[in-house]
């Protein structure tokens, strides 16, 4: 583990005669990951993420590497939301993480929604690597947590920063810088009035205009009282973006076009972490 990290994982995936397995697994300090586990019928293994600490306090940092080695396939989850809590003197908790995936190799990555508390002040940065011909499935977002006042978007600061490349390319450069404590949230062109999002990112060269004209209007049959936003990066694939005021409306629009991408492009049943 680098000097001066809170929490160090490593996992390296394989795929060996159609089953898949971890080649390399290294968890240090307060990271820890659970064993494979099996959650439909598709024999993809399934690893919960898991943080000793019970929350990310200020001066944390927290690195991540995942790799996927050719046509290797893995479902990445953490077990609960992770929770950001009062950061003294602006001193940011980190997150880190480095995700490789070789050619013909899938990944769901599955993040819990993001808690930040009053006064909390978080960084995250994610660089995935792709070849062409890989599958990513990648999901987060943030809710505010409690604050002694009842009031909601107390959080001091919270950077997320997610950069994917494809064949050295970028070809998804997003960040997003959330400062409720110096900006109104809730105005136009932000949260608007709403006060959580979440964020689902597919690339995968089998995504079409039409299996995204049909994801939208999947999304309007829920009938969730949520905004959201879909479109089209330099490459094959989408970006979603859902704002609401409910992490459980959020995560019912995102489950959904899950369901669609699971179904249309892995041929495979809908996955269920059921973490409630």
């Amino acid at each position: 583990m680098k000097e001066g990290l809170t929490g160090y994982l490593e996992l390296g995936m394989q795929s060996k005669k159609g089953s898949y397995s971890a080649k390399t697994l290294l968890q240090k300090g307060a990271s820890r990951i659970s064993p494979a586990m099996y959650l439909d019928t598709s024999d993809i293994p399934c690893y919960f993420m898991l943080s000793l600490g019970g929350g990310f306090v200020a001066g944390d940092v927290y690195e991540n590497k995942f790799t996927l080695e050719k046509d290797a396939k893995v479902i990445l989850t953490t077990q609960s939301p992770n929770k950001i809590f009062k950061s003294p003197n602006q001193i940011p908790a980190i997150q880190k993480t480095f995700i490789h995936l070789e050619e013909g190799s899938q990944l769901e990555y599955i993040s819990d929604s993001l808690i930040a508390y009053e006064d909390a002040y978080y960084v995250q940065d994610t660089r995935i690597d792709m070849t062409e011909n890989a599958s990513l499935v990648y999901i987060d977002g943030i809710t505010s947590g409690w604050a002694p006042t009842g009031e909601k978007l107390k959080y001091e600061e919270v950077k997320l920063k997610t950069h994917i490349y494809m064949d050295g390319q970028p070809v998804v450069l997003d960040y997003l810088k959330l400062t409720p404590k110096s900006s109104t949230m809730q105005a136009l062109g932000m949260l608007e009035e709403y006060t959580q999002f979440g964020t689902m990112m597919v690339i995968d060269s089998r995504i079409t205009d039409s299996m995204i004209k049909e994801m939208r209007m999947y999304i309007e049959q829920l009938g969730k009282p949520v905004r959201y936003g879909l479109s089209t990066p330099q490459c094959n694939g989408f970006v979603l973006r859902v704002l609401g005021n409910l992490t459980q409306d959020i995560e019912k629009v995102i489950e959904r076009c899950h369901d669609y991408i699971r179904e249309q492009l892995y041929d495979i049943e809908p996955l269920r972490l059921r973490k409630y």
